[in-house]
């Protein structure tokens, strides 16, 4: 059975069936799909937007099955690689597959490697598998734990040669030295374009966003790409891109008439993205002064523009930083709030006042009046019903009576 869990009320939306015994699972970084790895032995992939009035998996429309894994020993997972082109899978038979999360087409079979102990012979079967992501996270690296013990890192190409070897106990494993070659992922994987997908189809989404310097020089147009785009569509045209990190509600304008000279070789049909905002990150400017990136920064939680520290000043403790701009227009609440050093016994201490903006506690929801957490965050309210009432009371799931591992999430959804 598969449950969609609300943790803010603790208790299950939605329940499907699952074909078989449900061993592992695992979603994509857009958080859309769903890989589930079933003792039928199969790999089904589930997109999360379903008919949720249908009650098994068999009954969902756009499933895709991945064939060829046997999956009746030691629970292995399924996993998505790092940009959800590719999911992954161990077998019993020792075999590590590969398949094409976008068609449900094989691309690799790893067979097992011949051991070094006493008697040789290939590994009995795996007894787990995972991608491993480069530093820029694009899933290059793939490591496999097999039976008998032994560790065994694969590098992702077209001909899946055997990377290093790591320890034979994988709890004293020490990591390997890869290539020299420092190209960037995407330029030594011969078979990514073809897999590649643009984000532009998910809408209006979360996500780290990248520009293109040599673009904009040649326009001076503020505009913005996806991780594909810009890898596959400017930088393998010899583009100079960056990454200006996440953004919210963004969509890739690459294909756009905001590149009026470049082409989108992922999706040829897309329309203007008027929902897009575009600040002077888009220009490789950050901060209130207007300068290139200068390290150590912080990033406003709220426009997720990034500001000098120093420029801003610096934070002794975990803090998130909202900017001066968006405390004054989205979040002037927070300004009656006391910072440290100001005496104010009707409200708690909110942060600490740093050129105009602040610093705030990570838990700073946590600390709002009733009223504030009511007209901002009435997800944090849920209504409770009182044996000795017929009214409901309000009970807020951040109380400090909560069970410790109770979780305060944005969204309020786990699976």
């Amino acid at each position: 059975m598969l449950d969609w869990w609300d943790i803010r009320q603790r208790k299950v939306l939605h329940s499907i069936q699952a074909p078989d015994l449900l061993t592992r699972l695992d979603v994509d970084h857009t958080g859309t799909k769903i890989a589930i790895f079933c003792a039928d032995n199969n790999v089904y992939i589930i997109d999360q937007c379903y008919d949720m009035t249908k009650k098994h998996v068999s009954e969902l429309d756009n499933v895709i099955e991945l064939k060829g894994a046997t999956n009746k020993l030691d629970r292995k997972p399924a996993s998505f690689s790092a940009n959800s082109n590719y999911v992954l899978a161990g077998s019993d038979d020792a075999n590590v597959y590969i398949w094409n999360a976008h068609t449900g087409q094989k691309i690799y079979e790893i067979p097992p490697p011949v051991s070094n102990e006493e008697g040789g012979g290939p590994m009995k079967r795996v007894l787990y598998s995972q991608f491993v992501p480069t530093p820029d996270f694009e899933a290059e690296y793939i490591a496999v734990a097999y039976k008998p013990h032994s560790f065994y890192m694969y590098q992702l190409c077209d001909t899946m040669q055997q990377g290093s070897k790591f320890s034979e106990m994988i709890d004293t494993a020490d990591f390997a030295e890869f290539a020299d070659d420092e190209d960037e992922s995407w330029d030594r994987d011969p078979m990514a374009l073809d897999y590649a997908v643009c984000s532009y189809e998910m809408g209006y989404i979360d996500q780290t966003v990248f520009i293109c310097l040599t673009c904009f020089h040649n326009s001076h147009t503020r505009a913005g790409l996806c991780r594909q785009c810009a890898q596959f569509c400017h930088t393998r045209q010899g583009h100079e891109v960056a990454n200006i990190g996440n953004k919210k509600g963004f969509r890739c304008d690459c294909g756009t008439s905001k590149y009026p000279n470049t082409s989108c070789t992922l999706q040829e049909v897309k329309t203007e993205n008027d929902r897009n905002v575009y600040n002077q990150n888009y220009e490789n400017l950050w901060c209130y002064c207007g300068r290139e990136e200068e390290r150590p920064m912080y990033q406003c939680l709220s426009c997720s523009d990034w500001f000098h520290e120093t420029c801003i000043g610096t934070s002794d403790e975990e803090n998130e930083y909202i900017c001066r701009n968006c405390l004054q227009a989205t979040h002037s609440y927070l300004i009656k709030y006391p910072t440290e050093g100001t005496e104010n016994p009707s409200l708690p201490i909110l942060g600490k006042s740093c050129r105009e903006g602040r610093f705030i506690p990570v838990d700073w929801k946590r600390r709002l009046t009733v009223q504030d957490k009511q007209e901002h965050f009435p997800e944090l309210i849920r209504p409770v019903n009182n044996a000795n009432d017929d009214e409901e009371d309000i009970e807020f799931t951040d109380d400090e009576d909560e069970e410790e591992d109770d979780v305060d999430d944005e969204d309020g959804f786990i699976v």
